[in-house]
């Protein structure tokens, strides 16, 4: 594969090569040739294809800003190269000359380190939104590590890391100035050159975080060995940076929580790899590192109560849910989900697979699909399977989201797909299979009970079939589980307008869940193709049931075609996302005229792989909150997160290439089943 890799490159073949043993994923070779000396990364199969050209590009962008990483050669115009015969893609670059701080068993010295700090400025000065990569080791995973691997490390560390998680988690990160970071600026990461500028490596988990997340880790790790105690080094450090741009007030008084974080990440993370058999020397200096380290943090940030039981101070994911409410809400649920925004815990991630178009004879799949184009548009919608490229790009990118979800510690299920091929038929009618990408659509959580709906298209008659046996085993397990009547579905139900296109009749109750808005006790009902009045009295009605406190609000003429989440977004309390293109500035909703509002910027337009759409491109501002300051939402939509960053909200870039033609964004194709809210009243 390095002689291969050479070759596309056209460089001259390889005399000697050897395997470098630092790093955990992708696979370094160190490649000599007679006319040069390169490295061939081997990116591990576990990256998408997606993932590794993100990779090569945040590479170019960096090297563009004038950060000293070797250059990449390119084959055929790229520098990612695809070795077919076994499926692994690549890039090759420079090996500089030099040594690793970490090989070398040194810190920077005072020249270097201004060099560090210039070229990390330089990369948070870009404006780069790439895709969301998940790593396990980030600092802002301390509460998930903790809760996996804490258990390991003695007792006095096991208090030192629950203090860190705690005081972590009273940083309110989101709120703090957010850049595009390095993300792992570590000593195995910067190389020490004889030109005295060192070289910056390995871009593999570079994302959005905190600007101070990067400082951090230069505190804890590259200056580890330093004669500087701790509070010095972060001292040198933000004076360093601050010849390019002060750090705020919030950001000095946040570092020494974050560096403590820090620490106790670097001994987690090592503890964890030294728990499955990493025994490398690198593992073995980071667990000493961490220790020493996580001692010192601990000792500067004033952490109270290290003594306390690790019982009162556990990771949040291993906080109890409880709900005081009825029967139907009950404490033993493992469902719970009152709203869209307060700190998820489980849900489940639809799958593109199978996924097709019904025929647009039948008035129901033209009014859910396609509602505004006439007879004469509806002619050039082929009816069948989805294009290939677009079940297989979108089920990439639904992985690449239920990977991310996880690793934050969210339960994440993702049922396999119905097998939409099929047809089937009512005494009334005969329709075809849809898709299974959107499960949010067909099924409300009120609480902890799990609502399926009454849709009025009829080709999603069958279609949570597939969830079946996850609501039973929630059954069982204690949550309640209704459904709407199953309606008929008739001609009569569907009306026309003057063009001839279909309106939603009155005839039965039918509505989409997606329809509906939850916020706490009060939920947003909106009227629409998607939704008839019936459906409102309909859910009205049961929702007594299961809380007679909740109160339905319906929505009238605000956006007449389907669903409300692209047009209401509730971000946290107090903070609503309005979509100006169908709500005027002078008619926001009665219920949050006393909210702020953010009002979603307009969409950059996106290609498409089919020239006709489920979704407008407001689906972009379809976003998904993890908890009140995080959000996943649009890679293609740059305004649109850092609208989200001013408002004190962290994103997590993520792409769904085909989210218009599949009509489903990252709110659309999941379906959140417990989260920590209970039925709070944020309307007064």
């Amino acid at each position: 594969m390095v002689r291969w890799a050479m070759a596309a490159c056209s460089l001259s073949p390889v005399v000697r090569w050897a395997v470098s043993e630092v790093g955990y994923d992708d696979c370094n070779i160190m490649a000599d040739t007679r006319d040069g000396r390169y490295v061939v990364k081997i990116f591990h199969t576990s990256r998408s294809p997606a993932l590794c050209a993100r990779y090569v590009d945040v590479v170019r962008r960096v090297t563009e800003a004038g950060v000293a990483h070797p250059r990449l050669h390119r084959a055929d115009g790229s520098a990612l190269l695809h070795h077919r015969p076994t499926g692994n893609r690549l890039m090759v670059m420079d090996r500089v000359e030099g040594t690793t701080f970490l090989d070398a068993g040194a810190c920077p010295d005072d020249t270097e380190l201004a060099s560090v700090v210039e070229q990390t400025y330089r990369i948070h000065a870009l404006d780069l939104y790439p895709e969301y990569v998940h790593d396990w080791w980030a600092i802002p995973q301390i509460a998930t590590l903790a809760a996996e691997v804490a258990h390991l490390l003695t007792p006095g560390d096991q208090d030192r890391v629950a203090a860190a998680v705690e005081t972590f988690g009273r940083l309110r990160v989101g709120t703090l100035p957010q850049v595009f970071s390095h993300g792992d600026l570590t000593k195995a990461n910067l190389l020490r050159t004889p030109c005295g500028v060192p070289a910056v490596l390995d871009l593999a988990v570079s994302n959005r975080y905190a600007r101070v997340h990067d400082l951090s880790m230069l505190a804890v790790n590259v200056l580890h060995g330093s004669p500087r105690p701790l509070p010095e080094r972060v001292a040198l450090l933000t004076g360093l940076y601050a010849r390019h741009a002060p750090l705020t007030a919030a950001e000095h008084a946040a570092l020494p929580g974050y560096v403590l974080a820090a620490a106790a990440m670097e001994l987690l993370g090592a503890e964890r790899e030294w728990s499955q058999g990493n025994r490398s020397e690198e593992t073995r200096y980071l667990r000493e590192l961490g220790r020493t380290t996580l001692r010192a943090a601990a000792d500067w940030a004033l952490v109270p109560a290290l003594s306390t039981s690790r019982t009162r101070n556990r990771a949040p994911q291993d906080a109890p849910h409880t709900d005081e409410r009825n029967p139907m809400t009950g404490p033993a649920s493992p469902v719970n989900s009152w709203d869209e925004f307060t700190q998820l815990r489980e849900i489940i991630v639809g799958d593109a697979a199978h996924a097709r178009i019904p025929r647009m004879t039948d008035p129901s799949a033209w009014l859910a699909c396609y509602p505004t184009m006439t007879p004469a548009e509806l002619k050039r919608v082929e009816a069948g399977k989805f294009p290939r490229q677009v079940i297989e790009e979108s089920d990439e990118d639904l992985a690449q989201l239920t990977n991310t979800l996880r690793g934050l510690g969210v339960t994440t299920h993702r049922p396999p797909a119905m097998d939409h091929s099929r047809s089937f038929s009512s005494p009334y009618w005969e329709a075809d299979g849809y898709i299974s990408y959107c499960p949010r659509d067909i099924t409300l959580v009120a609480g902890s009970t799990l609502i399926e709906v009454a849709s009025p298209m009829r080709s999603r008659y069958f279609e949570l079939f597939n969830l079946r046996p996850l609501f039973q085993q929630y059954m069982l397990e204690g949550a309640t589980w209704i459904a709407a009547p199953r309606p008929q579905l008739r001609d009569e139900l569907y009306t026309r307008d003057e063009e001839g296109r279909p309106l939603l009749g009155e005839a039965e109750p039918v509505f989409d869940a997606a329809n509906v808005l939850r916020v706490g006790q009060d939920f947003f009902y909106q009227v629409s193709r998607s939704g008839n009045e019936r459906g409102l009295d309909w859910l009205r009605s049961t929702l007594r049931l299961v809380d007679p406190t909740v109160r339905v609000h319906p929505l009238r003429d605000v956006y007449g075609y389907t669903h409300i989440d692209s047009t209401i977004t509730v971000l946290r309390p107090g903070l609503v996302m309005l979509n100006p293109a169908r709500i005027a500035r002078d008619e926001v909703p009665e219920a949050f005229r006393g909210w702020d509002v953010l009002w979603c910027p307009e969409p950059r337009p996106t290609e498409t792989a089919l020239p006709y759409h489920l979704s407008e491109p407001w689906i972009s501002m379809n976003l998904l909150m993890v908890n009140p300051e995080l959000a996943i939402a649009d890679s293609d939509q740059p305004e649109l997160l850092r609208a989200l960053e001013a408002k004190g909200i962290s994103v997590l870039p993520h792409r769904l290439r085909h989210q218009r033609v599949l009509g489903g964004g990252f709110h659309c194709v999941t379906l959140d089943i417990a989260r920590d809210g209970l039925r709070e009243d944020y309307f007064g």
